[in-house]
């Protein structure tokens, strides 16, 4: 016997993936129930038993959910149909680490080529007294965003104040 509560919790994280990881989750949970001689049982409490992720999972439906979330993705505009980077922004004063940030924003925004998203506080927005922003580049052409990471490094970046530090994930696998 096998039991899940709170199924949908993974589904609440901004993340582009967090369809994807919470019907991973559900299937290899369940698949540990009924290994033996007897047939296994699982058992699912959610507040959206509704949602595809869910749905698929407890259907054992890897081509269903594969479908239904490339097309989720190819609306969205998100991987494997664009290009991603993401750009964190940390400081001891949150509005030293925003404003820098925003600066960083509003420069790529009126070079053009990529779509730029933010600054937003990160999901975990500070960690040990730090405070943390993202902002997200999204681009079709990896050739385009690649361009732009070369300007932000070279012409941007050298620039921030010396108590605001930066880093760059192309093809983030996580926005906390």
């Amino acid at each position: 016997l096998v039991g899940i509560a709170l199924a949908e919790q993974g589904l609440r994280m901004p993340d582009f993936r967090a369809a994807e990881r919470t019907f991973q989750l559900l299937t290899q949970v369940a698949g540990r129930a009924g290994r033996g001689e007897r047939p296994g049982h699982v058992l699912v409490q959610t507040l959206a038993p509704d949602h595809p992720a869910i749905v698929s999972a407890l259907r054992h439906d890897h081509t269903g959910f594969v479908q239904a979330e490339m097309k989720n993705r190819e609306l969205g505009g998100y991987p494997p149909f664009s290009h991603l980077a993401l750009i964190e922004g940390r400081s001891l004063a949150a509005a030293d680490s925003h404003n820098a940030l925003r600066r960083i924003a509003d420069d790529l925004r009126r070079r053009g080529g990529v779509e730029v998203r933010g600054p937003l506080p990160a999901g975990v927005s500070k960690v040990r007294n730090v405070f943390r922003f993202h902002v997200l580049l999204r681009c079709t052409d990896r050739d385009i965003l690649h361009g732009a990471l070369r300007y932000l490094q070279a012409d941007l970046l050298p620039g921030l104040p010396a108590n605001v530090r930066a880093m760059v994930d192309v093809d983030p696998t996580e926005f906390t």
